[in-house]
């Protein structure tokens, strides 16, 4: 019970932070003046949790306490319904922590980078208020930035893929506002289609000793790392890609996005969408019906 309560919650709180916008570009004026980052990457999940549709009583009424206690109450039994049908697969990956594999994908990429010194990295599974962060910033030597990576994975509606959602914010030195924000980056990161969705898709997800899921992990923080570096050699403000047309699943069904490539293989691609998210998808591309 307490870990369908903290999954709600979780939800509601991820769903209520879309205050700041999808992006905000880091300039290549911007990048000389600092040499050093520290990083912070924020993972709160203990484990994978499956995406459900929210009740919305509360927008169909216009509001009120009784409508959200509604709208709890069919939200809270559907991810019940949705954790039951993953307890087989939870099984599965008893042993299985994202925490250190992530960390681990973070810390190598960022290493590798040759324009900032990201030697000062930090996982941490709690949520950094702001008046920690605060502290952090006027720690800050002039020629330093912090930068928070937040991490959330998750199953799709009826689990057909994994997604690992990401928001990456560096921040100079003074208080945790706006006016403190240099860089913001909002990025989705996608598994190919694992079955056709429900039971099927879970029962691959589970078998072998969750074969299938681990490589989809691997892979997926692996493009995820990739995606976060390249902040330092992509100025997104002024970006010119070839543009593309791509799937990508939101649970109930594809939908096309259409961006511009940043980084393209065989199999995935990489693309600066219209809304100035990034999404890292299997490259299947998609042709849009004119109406």
């Amino acid at each position: 019970m307490i870990k369908q309560i903290f999954i709600v919650c979780l939800l509601l709180l991820v769903a209520g932070c879309s205050v700041l916008p999808n992006q905000v570009p880091l300039t290549n004026k911007t990048k000389s003046s600092y040499s050093k980052i520290n990083t912070i990457s924020v993972v709160v999940q203990d484990e994978v949790i499956p995406k459900v549709k929210p009740s919305n009583v509360s927008g169909v009424v216009g509001g009120g306490l009784i409508a959200a206690m509604v709208d709890s109450s069919i939200t809270g039994s559907r991810m019940n319904e949705a954790l039951y049908t993953l307890e087989p697969f939870y099984w599965e990956v008893e042993d299985h922590d994202f925490r250190p594999i992530i960390e681990k994908k973070l810390k190598a990429k960022l290493a590798s980078n040759k324009q900032f010194d990201f030697s000062s990295f930090e996982l941490t599974n709690r949520y950094i208020s702001n008046d920690a962060q605060k502290r952090i910033m006027y720690q800050l030597d002039s020629s330093e930035a912090l930068m928070i990576i937040g991490v959330s994975y998750n199953f799709s509606m009826f689990f057909k893929t994994l997604d690992i959602s990401s928001s990456v914010s560096i921040w100079k030195k003074g208080d945790p506002t706006p006016d403190s924000l240099i860089y913001l980056q909002k990025i989705n990161v996608q598994s190919p289609y694992i079955g056709s969705g429900g039971e099927d898709s879970v029962e691959l997800w589970s078998a072998n000793n969750a074969k299938i899921y681990k490589e989809n992990i691997e892979l997926l923080t692996t493009e995820l790392a990739a995606t976060i570096n390249n902040f330092t050699t992509h100025d997104y403000k002024s970006f010119q890609g070839e543009e593309v047309v791509v799937r990508f699943h939101n649970g109930q069904k594809d939908l096309p996005i259409k961006g511009k490539i940043i980084n393209k293989s065989n199999s995935r691609v990489t693309l600066l969408a219209q809304d100035n998210v990034i999404y890292n998808l299997p490259f299947i591309e998609m042709k849009i019906k004119l109406l």
